[in-house]
């Protein structure tokens, strides 16, 4: 399990990212205290997104750029420690 973080549109996201036999198993939001609820909600419909394409590089979500960013960057740093 391997962390990382980044600054989201209300401030700093947290993840876990999980890497089981070299995949991506899981992500998971740890940390977010200063998101908006309504953009934090959609920005999580990446993670499902990033686990099929065992990639962090994804399109940001419309309407939650920011927090899709902060998200997207926060799981980048977390994939990079783990390789």
């Amino acid at each position: 399990v391997y962390t990382g973080a980044s600054q989201g549109y209300g401030g700093m996201i947290t993840v876990e990212l999980t890497i089981e036999d070299g995949s991506i198993k899981d992500i998971n939001i740890v940390s977010a205290p200063g998101e908006d609820a309504v953009y934090l909600n959609s920005a999580s419909a990446l993670i499902p997104e990033m686990l099929s394409a065992q990639t962090t590089a994804v399109d940001t979500v419309s309407g939650a750029t920011m927090t899709s960013v902060g998200l997207i960057n926060a799981a980048t740093i977390a994939l990079n420690e783990a390789i």
